[in-house]
């Protein structure tokens, strides 16, 4: 799995100027309900990061920028990827998630087995976000499929609201957090 992912597919971000790998470990990544063993997730992680560097050596070829990082979702730690982007989709992952407003220090001790593999790395804090729209809420309330109850659980983590072109209101809600890390001389 991880060997499979350390090679960079140059073919695909060549095609979609983007690309990204998940390390999918079985029966985790599918099954797995409550809270990963902090040893399973270290090991998990220092395999993202070995992947990490791998592409970072690997993209050094290409002589022109380009944007790699680390994704790590917290909760949600198997959403945690890396992806990379390059000319016309270079500036592709800027806006995908809202920073925080409240940084703090990485918590390397809860994630890495070898603190000497995010050394050179920065890490900012941005938000994990879920969004639904009134449409959809609607929908599922109509078919049973959420309670009042439970939509109100919800609705207190809704951290803005927008008003969509076609009128709908469109609920982000926070759902974590997303670690996002890059070498501090990227490019």
């Amino acid at each position: 799995m991880e060997r499979h992912a350390m090679a960079f597919p140059f073919d695909e971000l060549h095609a979609h100027k983007r690309t990204y790998v998940k390390l999918t470990i079985h029966p985790f990544y599918f099954s797995f309900e409550g809270k990963l063993p902090a040893w399973f997730v270290r090991e998990v992680f220092d395999a993202v990061l070995d992947v990490y560097h791998s592409w970072h050596e690997q993209l050094q070829s290409l002589h022109e920028p380009y944007d790699l990082m680390v994704l790590l979702f917290e909760p949600d730690f198997m959403k945690s990827q890396v992806v990379v982007s390059y000319r016309d989709c270079l500036h592709f992952y800027d806006q995908t998630f809202e920073q925080r407003e409240q940084q703090r220090a990485f918590p390397t001790e809860k994630f890495v087995n070898d603190p000497m593999k995010v050394n050179y790395m920065s890490w900012q804090l941005y938000i994990h976000t879920t969004d639904w729209t009134k449409e959809i809420i609607d929908g599922w309330l109509e078919d049973d499929l959420i309670t009042r109850q439970e939509l109100d659980c919800y609705k207190q983590n809704v951290y803005k609201t927008m008003v969509l072109s076609n009128g709908d209101l469109l609920y982000l809600i926070d759902s974590g957090n997303v670690w996002i890390g890059k070498h501090t001389q990227e490019g």
